[in-house]
């Protein structure tokens, strides 16, 4: 999702967004529907953190929370940031490197890393297929395009 996709996203549950100079990521205040993200933060960086805070507001969570949900807020996120396709595709040029993912997909590495946790929690069989098609001597682009597209449909081809 975009950042405007994602404000849309935050307004249709009533919550509004506003970027100001606050000093830290973001925040939700469920009170008041309010999502606050740091503009001083690259504006990367201010998406992975709307997405977060997105995703804590649909929960209706109050306040701080534990690290185990947090965990989980991040791997939604990251889920909402992350396209499967590009992430094949990104893998199989870089690997498991998730900070030469994030570059090539335009987040975080923390993003990253929770969409490799997800998967690894929630898809292990799509690790094992990632794998294969890394290892595959895929004769073009296209062909790689292909398979990558094909897992991220679900399809295994790999």
């Amino acid at each position: 999702m975009s950042i405007d996709e994602l404000i849309i996203a935050c307004a249709e549950l009533g919550v509004h967004v506003v970027f100001l100079p606050v000093g830290v990521a973001g925040g939700y205040v469920h009170d008041i529907g309010l999502i606050v993200i740091d503009s001083g933060l690259p504006v990367l960086e201010q998406r992975a953190v709307l997405a977060h805070e997105y995703v804590h507001a649909l929960h209706g969570h109050e306040g701080v929370q534990d690290k185990a949900v947090e965990a989980r807020v991040d791997q939604r996120a990251a889920r909402l940031l992350v396209s499967p396709a590009e992430y094949v595709l990104a893998e199989h040029l870089y690997g498991c490197d998730a900070a030469a993912i994030a570059e090539e997909l335009e987040l975080p590495v923390w993003a990253v890393a929770a969409y490799q946790a997800w998967l690894a929690t929630q898809h292990p069989e799509a690790l094992s297929a990632i794998s294969n098609l890394r290892e595959s001597a895929a004769p073009d682009a296209d062909s790689i395009y292909d398979q990558a597209i094909a897992f991220a449909n679900g399809k295994d081809t790999v």
